[in-house]
C-alpha cells in the first residue's frame, strides 16, 4: 500500500522538531507539500476551508495510532450558516483513514469548513491538489497544500509570510464553526514599510469567508501598501483562520501554499526541520513583528 501517516517519537526524551516534505506527480499535477507534525494527539480538529470544487481534489486523512481502541470519526462539513453533511469512518489502531467531501453528495464547486471529531485521540490532516486561474496570475496554476488541523478555534492568528505581487494571488480563509454567534474579526494587513492596513469582517455562524489580501493591498485602496505583507487576525469570538496562496514564481514554477495561523500572542522562539538550498530551490525565512517596539 502507499497510503500512510507516520509517528515520529524521541526515544530518550529529548524534543525534537518534525516535519515532512512530499514530492509528486498526481493526475499531471507535479508538484510539493511540507508540514510541521501534530505535537499531539486529539479528538477535535478544525479546519476553515476544504475544496470540492471542479478541478480540486481534497481529502481528509486521519490517523489512529497503534496500540489503542478503534476510532470513530465524524466529518461535519459547514457553509452558509448551516451544515452541509457529515460523514462517518472507522478508523482501526495503527491504520490510516481518508474520506473526500464528494462521498457525502456534497455538490461541485463547493467550499466549505470542517470540523472533525473522534471518539479517540487521533492526527488529522487536509490535502488538497489542485488546477485552477487567478486573477494577478498569468496562466493555469497547478499545485497542492496540505494543512494538518488546529485542536480548537482561536481568538489571534498570525500569519509571517504574505506576498500581493504580480503572478501571486493571496487570500485569508475565516471559519466560524459556533451555531449562533456571528464572529467580528480585525485583520491588520503588516507591510514591510511599517504601515498597518486594519480590516473589519464578520464571519455568520457555521459560515468561511474569503477574504482577498490582494484587493486590500491594492494602492488604489491602501496607498502605502508593499507587495511583502505579514497579518494578524483578532476576533471577538474563537476562529480558525488559514492563509491561502497561489502563484507563479519567477514566472514558470506554479504552486500553492496554505496554512494555519499561529495562535497568538506571538513566541520567542521558533524551530524549523526542513531546509534545502541547492540548485533549483529557493528558501525564504520570514519574519513578523506584531509588537509595538522593534525586535532583534
Amino acid at each position: 500500500p502507499h497510503s500512510l501517516s507516520m509517528i515520529v517519537k524521541s526515544t530518550n526524551g529529548v524534543g525534537i522538531v518534525a516535519e515532512r516534505p512530499l514530492y509528486f506527480n498526481f493526475h499531471g499535477i507535479s508538484s510539493g507539500t511540507d508540514v510541521l507534525g501534530a505535537a499531539k494527539l486529539g479528538t477535535d480538529f478544525y479546519f476553515a476551508d476544504i475544496e470540492s470544487q471542479r478541478n480540486y481534489s481534497s481529502f481528509v486523512t486521519v490517523l489512529n495510532p497503534p496500540g489503542g481502541s478503534t476510532a470513530h470519526v465524524t466529518v461535519t462539513y459547514y457553509a452558509g450558516g448551516s451544515i452541509l453533511a457529515t460523514d462517518n469512518i472507522v478508523v482501526p489502531p495503527g491504520q490510516r483513514g481518508t474520506t473526500y467531501p464528494q462521498k457525502t453528495g456534497i455538490n461541485i464547486n463547493t467550499k466549505s469548513a470542517f470540523s472533525v471529531h473522534s471518539d479517540q485521540p487521533v492526527a488529522v490532516e487536509r490535502p488538497m491538489y489542485f488546477t485552477t486561474s487567478r486573477s494577478n496570475i498569468s496562466g493555469a496554476v497547478t499545485g497542492a497544500s496540505s494543512v494538518v488541523g488546529v485542536q480548537a478555534p482561536g481568538k489571534d492568528w498570525l500569519f509571517a509570510e504574505g506576498y500581493t505581487g504580480f503572478d501571486f494571488h493571496e487570500y485569508l480563509v475565516l471559519a466560524n464553526f459556533d451555531s449562533t454567534t456571528t464572529a467580528n474579526a480585525t485583520i491588520n494587513l503588516e507591510y514591510s514599510n511599517g504601515a498597518v492596513n486594519p480590516q473589519t469582517v464578520q464571519v455568520p455562524p457555521m459560515s468561511q469567508v474569503f477574504f482577498d489580501v490582494n484587493a486590500a493591498s491594492d494602492p488604489n485602496n491602501f496607498a502605502q501598501a508593499t507587495s511583502d505583507v505579514s497579518a494578524e487576525v483578532t476576533s471577538d469570538s474563537p476562529i480558525v483562520a488559514e492563509r491561502q496562496e497561489y502563484f507563479l514564481y519567477d514566472g514558470n514554477i506554479p504552486g500553492g501554499t496554505d496554512v494555519m495561523g499561529e495562535p497568538g500572542p506571538a513566541k520567542v522562539v521558533y524551530s524549523f526541520a526542513e531546509g534545502y538550498t541547492a540548485v533549483g530551490f529557493n528558501e525564504w525565512l520570514t519574519l513578523q513583528n506584531p509588537n509595538t517596539s522593534s525586535e532583534s
